[in-house]
């Protein structure tokens, strides 16, 4: 089952058998920027997983935790953590892919904002020394406000790689031209189209 569906769900409750399971459910929910019911973020220093142990179970939804016993009610659904799947559906997947920019190897690199801060701003950065392109997939919330979700990741490789290009050709200058760069990512697609009708390469 879907974390996207579960947390959309009340009384949908995910099982976590092991310390590690809940330590990698709360980091998930976090990346979700979900929280407790009284408002904290999600965390393995607050997963309370020692309350319940092999009995804890989470309610993304709700923000609240149960002891699998109590849990025996109708009307309550128990999702085993091995069951849950974490990717985002539509969501591109180019994590360590490399790629030729005039002569120059890039890699491309998945990366979350509670990781790595330089992505809490931007959604992506291309670094020109250590020659990377990192990059952040949405989160759950903005998977839902995004009506073309693989179109709106497609966008955000194509904006770094075209500053990458413009560092590589010397032209710095009209790299840091965001207006430009962003004007070039959107239409990109609109001008290969043309090309391949005119089957110009």
């Amino acid at each position: 089952m879907k974390l996207v569906d579960i947390i959309k769900k009340e009384n949908v409750f995910i099982h976590t058998k092991t310390k590690n399971q809940a330590n990698r459910l709360m980091k998930e929910l976090d990346k979700q920027e979900l929280e407790w019911a009284d408002g904290r973020k999600y965390n393995h220093h607050n997963n309370h997983w020692k309350l319940y142990k092999a009995n804890t179970c989470y309610c993304p939804h709700d923000g609240y935790i149960r002891n699998f016993g109590s849990l025996d009610a109708d009307g309550f659904t128990i999702v085993e953590f091995k069951d849950v799947d974490f990717e985002i559906e539509g969501s591109i997947k180019l994590n360590n892919e490399k790629i030729d920019i005039l002569g120059t190897t890039y890699t491309l690199l998945e990366d979350t904002s509670i990781n790595n801060p330089k992505l809490i701003k931007n959604r992506a950065y291309f670094e020109p020394y250590s020659k990377k392109i990192v990059y952040e997939l949405p989160n759950i919330q903005e998977v839902e406000n995004v009506e073309k979700i693989d179109e709106f990741n497609q966008k955000i490789i194509r904006h770094e790689i075209i500053h990458t290009f413009f560092y590589e050709s010397g032209l710095k200058d009209y790299g840091n031209d965001e207006v430009l760069v962003d004007w070039i990512a959107s239409q990109f697609p609109k001008i290969v189209k043309v090309f391949q009708k005119l089957k110009i390469e």
